[in-house]
C-alpha cells in the first residue's frame, strides 16, 4: 500500500509538471559546476521549491540533441534552494558548464527527435509564436494557429486580465478556466477584496477550490509556473491516449522478478499526449511579479 501511494503521488507531481512544461524535458538550466555540486541557473530556485528536484531522484545533464553528455543516471543527494543546487552522489560531471546545460529526469530524452513527454500548456500556450502539432505559428500564413499573449510582465493588474479575456473572447473563444500560482492568485484576490467583486470559491474536479473573477475560475495550482496565467478555452484542449494508467502486463504478469535480488517490480505506463483543436483562443500572461509563488 505504501508502495502504491508513493506512486500515485509521484505521478501526480511529474505529469503536472509536463502539463505545465513546454516538451523539451528540462527542468532546470546549469550556471556552473564544482566538482560534485551542480549550482543551476533559470527554472532551478523553482524546480526545488516545487519538489521537481529532489534527493534521490535520477537525473542526467547535457544539452539539447545529446541530454546525458555531461552526467548520466546520476542521484541527487543534497538540495540547496537559495544558491540554488543539486549535489549528485559523486564527480561525476564532465567537462564545463557553457550556459547550455539542463537538468532532466534520467531517460526522459534521448534525441531532439525522441523526447518522452507531453508537449505541456507551456509549449500549446507559449510566450513567444512557434511550433506545436507540427504546425509553425511563427511561419508566414500560419498566424491562425498562434495563440494570444501579453508578456510585458510587471506587477498583476486587472486591467491585463480583463484585457485577455476579451481577446480571447473577440477571437471567437471562451475562456472557461484561468490557472495560476498560489502566489499570483493571492495577488489578485488581495485587488478585488475592496472592490466586492470576487463571489463564493467554487469546488472543481481534482480537488480545486476556485475563485470567480468576472464570471471566470482562477484556480492556483503547486505546480503552476510562477509567474504566469494560463487562459484555457477548455473545449479546445484534449488529453489523447490509448487507455488510462495500467501496469505492463504483455506477458501476462504485472510483477518482474528483478535478476539477483530479494525483490520484484512493476512497470506503470499511460501512452497520452496534449492536443488541440484550436491555438488563437487560449492566452497566457508572463513575467508577472511572483518571486517565491506564495
Amino acid at each position: 500500500k505504501g508502495e502504491l501511494d508513493g506512486i500515485r503521488n509521484d505521478l501526480k507531481k511529474d505529469v503536472a509538471r509536463q502539463l505545465y512544461n513546454d516538451g523539451s524535458a528540462q527542468i532546470a538550466a546549469v550556471a556552473s559546476e564544482s566538482s560534485d555540486v551542480i549550482t543551476l541557473g533559470t527554472g532551478g530556485e523553482e524546480a526545488i521549491r516545487k519538489g521537481q528536484l529532489y534527493v534521490g531522484q535520477i537525473v542526467d545533464i547535457g544539452e539539447v540533441g545529446n541530454y546525458d553528455a555531461q552526467m548520466a543516471a546520476g542521484e541527487i543527494t543534497a538540495v540547496t534552494v537559495g544558491t540554488p543546487s543539486i549535489t549528485v552522489g559523486s564527480s561525476i560531471f564532465t567537462g564545463t558548464a557553457s550556459g547550455n546545460e539542463f537538468v532532466i529526469r534520467s531517460g526522459n530524452a534521448v534525441s531532439s527527435s525522441s523526447i518522452y513527454e507531453m508537449s505541456g500548456l507551456g509549449n500549446l500556450i507559449s510566450t513567444s509564436a512557434g511550433s506545436f502539432g507540427g504546425i509553425d505559428a511563427s511561419a508566414a500564413g500560419n498566424d491562425y494557429w498562434d495563440n494570444g499573449r501579453d508578456t510585458s510582465g510587471g506587477a498583476f493588474q486587472l486591467n491585463t486580465f480583463q484585457k485577455a479575456l476579451n481577446t480571447v473572447r473577440v477571437e471567437g473563444g471562451e475562456t472557461s478556466l484561468v490557472t495560476t500560482s498560489f502566489g499570483l492568485r493571492r495577488v489578485a484576490a488581495n485587488q478585488l477584496e475592496p472592490q466586492q467583486r470576487f463571489s463564493n470559491t467554487t469546488d472543481l474536479k481534482g480537488g480545486f477550490t476556485s475563485v470567480e473573477i468576472n464570471g471566470v475560475p482562477l484556480v492556483a495550482d503547486v505546480d503552476h509556473p510562477f509567474g504566469k496565467m494560463y487562459f484555457l478555452d477548455e473545449k479546445t484542449i484534449k488529453i489523447f491516449h490509448d487507455r488510462d494508467w495500467h501496469f505492463l502486463d504483455e506477458d501476462e504478469s504485472i510483477l518482474k522478478w528483478v535478476t539477483n535480488r530479494d525483490a520484484y517490480e512493476a512497470v506503470l505506463a499511460r501512452y497520452m499526449q496534449i492536443g488541440a483543436s484550436r491555438r488563437n483562443t487560449n492566452y497566457v500572461i508572463s513575467g508577472l511579479t511572483d518571486a517565491t509563488g506564495i
